[in-house]
Order: C-alpha cells, then structure tokens, then sequence
C-alpha cells in the first residue's frame, strides 16, 4: 500500500515550516506568530516588519520596525518610514546633520555661531533682528511688524496692519490716519468732529452746529436759539453776566466732575479749531499742563497770554492733550462768576453720583424712544 501525500495533515507546507509546527506540539511553551500571513516566527527573539503588503522577520534585539525594514535603534531612527542616523533629520527630501545644519521650512541652511531662528524659510539672528510673523521674513529689531511689511516707529505708525506716516496730533482709526483736531474715530470709522458726533458706536449728524461765525450775536450764543445740550461754542460770549444768570436759572449743568481755572500761555488755530496751551489750577494748586482742543472757530478765543478761564468738565486730564466737547463749560473767569458756579455745586450730590444719574437718565430716554419707536411701527 502506497503512501499518499494528499492526505497527510502536512503536506502543503515546507519541511522548516513542519519542523515549528512539530515543535509547538512538543514545546507549548514556546511563542509563535504569523507574518504576512504566510510565514509563522518565533516572536520570542524575532520581529515582524509589516507594511504595505511587504513583510520582513528580523532579530528583535534592539531592533525595531521602519514601515517593512528593521534597524538598529541604539544607532538609527526611523523618520517619516526612511532609517536614518539617529543625529540625523530630514528636511524635505534631504537627510542633514543637526549638529551642522537648520532646516527653515524645506530650506536647509548651514547653522551659524550666533543665536538663531526660523523665520519661514529664512534662517535670522536673534541678536540684531525679530520676525515678522505675518509675512514670515526676518527685520531689523529696532523695525516694527505691519501687515506684509514693515515700518520704522520713528517715522511711521501701523493702523490695523496699514502703515502711514507720522504727523503731529495724528492717531489711527481703523486702517486710516486721522487728524485728532479735526477728527473724531467711532467704530474704526473717522468722522468730522464739526458736524457730526459719537453716540453708541452710530455716527450721527450734531443737532446743532457749533461752529459760530466771526459776527454772531451773544444773543444767538446764550439765547434760547441755541440748544444747552451743544453749547461748548458759549465761551465765544465774552458775558460773565449771561453766563451767571443761566447758571442761576438752571440752564447751565455745573454739576461736574472738576472744575479748573485755566491760565492760557499760547493759543493757535487750526482749521475750524483752536488749540490753547493752559495751565490748570484747582483750589490754588496746580493740577497740570495740557493743551485744550476747542472745535469753535469764533475770533473772540484768541485771546492773549494770561487770560484766564474756568473749566467745567466730567474728563480726567492724566493726559497732556485735552478735546472739550458739548458736555463741557469752557467760561471767561471772573469772581463772581466762580462764586455763582462754587453755590449752584453746593445743592449738586457728589459729583461721580451726579454724573451715574445723568447717565442712566440718557440711557432711559434712549430705551424709551427706542421703545415707542417700535410700538409706532409695529
């Protein structure tokens, strides 16, 4: 009877293959894998490198797998599925030394002795230069980062990532230069500070024009034609008088945060404004030097060195430039005109209560128009 290899349990395997097969049966304590599905290893002291369809068995002492390759790891690495030394990077395509080379985006530059760093593809010197995040490239340090460039801080300014040059009693708004005395910003949008005003981030037109001719008459200052609210043009009126009478009557707010009496130094105008350099004094102690920004283009403010004039206002002056606007007194001194404004202040309540109430009844009116608005077109 002839021996029929079909039927033997072994048949379509090699004879190495046989022999571990054996030696699972006879020493169970052994630890067998399967690597590419199709070749069985001792795990115990061998690995198996799988990737891609692509299979290798290899040694397991320090060793480990690189996608389908094995290496040494007390002397390589594997980066990117490529073995490469372990004081070794890649840098796009290349492998470089990290002791010799910087890799900056792809670029590959030799490393120099002084302090260093990647700016995009740029390699710079910390010392004498800073990157500009933004466009990614190295300036000088004494530069400034704007938008895709950069500017010098001592000519220029950068308005949200726009540069312009510097000119005096210029600032940024939004994107724009404006020109502060002329000028106002509101929602980084600029406006005109004759004709218009701010109102809760609304650019609206002024309810009165402030900017009094040359010729007009007192009466059309103080008198009822004008309205209290856009006023600051009152000190073109040269009336201590009127302006006691209207204190007196209640048609002047003195209830104000500070009262000064300002001694003028210099006064110049500039467009439809005049700029007052000023010495403040409150209760016969100086205060501070500032320069006024009064948007009133009457010739009664130019006036000499040495007038003398009272300053109502809610505005803290811990700046060197001050702009009035309608909410501010701005009076010609005199002594019993500061003695009217000291006794109508005496029935005011602390001057931060007054200004809290005066808010909230701004804030309540507009709430109510608002409100009545809506039920008018609902």
């Amino acid at each position: 009877m002839g021996y029929d290899n079909k039927k033997h349990p072994f048949s379509n395997l090699n004879f190495l293959t046989v022999l571990i097969k054996m030696n699972v049966f006879m020493n169970p304590l052994t630890a067998f894998g399967c690597c590419g599905d199709t070749e069985m290893f001792d795990s115990s002291s061998k690995i198996c490198c799988e990737y891609g369809g692509k299979f290798k068995i290899a040694p397991s002492q320090n060793r480990d797998c690189c996608h389908e390759k094995d290496y040494d790891f007390t002397k390589e690495q594997c980066l990117d599925g490529r073995v490469i030394g372990v004081d070794q990077h890649i840098c796009g395509t290349e492998t470089y030394n990290t002791s010799q080379k910087t890799c900056c985006d792809d670029t590959l530059h030799d490393t120099p002795p002084y302090p260093s760093d990647c700016c995009g593809s740029h390699l710079y010197n910390k010392i004498d230069q800073k990157c500009c995040r933004g466009p990614r490239i190295p300036v000088p340090s004494n530069q400034e980062c704007c938008g895709k460039g950069h500017i010098n801080p001592d000519t220029h300014m950068c308005c949200n990532n726009v540069g312009h040059s510097k000119v005096q009693n210029t600032n940024c708004c939004g994107i724009d230069r404006i020109n502060e005395l002329v000028e106002g910003c509101c929602g980084a949008k600029s406006y005109n500070l004759s004709t218009q005003r701010w109102d809760e981030d609304i650019i609206n037109l002024r309810q009165a024009d402030h900017s009094y001719p040359d010729n007009e008459d007192k009466k059309d200052v103080l008198g009822e034609k004008s309205s209290p609210r856009f006023s600051l043009c009152r000190a073109c009126a040269r009336n201590y008088r009127l302006f006691s009478k209207r204190i007196k009557s209640g048609k002047e707010d003195v209830c104000k945060k500070h009262t000064f009496k300002t001694v003028l130094r210099s006064v110049s105008r500039v467009g439809r404004f005049w700029t007052m350099q000023v010495r403040l004094t409150k209760n016969r102690r100086i205060i501070n030097d500032v320069q006024l920004i009064i948007p009133c283009k009457c010739s009664q403010l130019n006036v000499t060195a040495g007038s003398e004039f009272l300053l109502l206002t809610d505005s803290e002056v811990a700046l060197n430039t001050l702009r009035l606007g309608d909410s501010d007194l701005f009076l010609p001194f005199h002594y019993s005109l500061a003695k009217t404004v000291e006794e109508k202040q005496r029935k005011c309540w602390t001057s931060d209560f007054t200004f809290f109430v005066r808010e909230i009844k701004r804030r309540a009116r507009k709430f109510v128009n608002t409100f009545i608005n809506k039920l008018v077109h609902a």
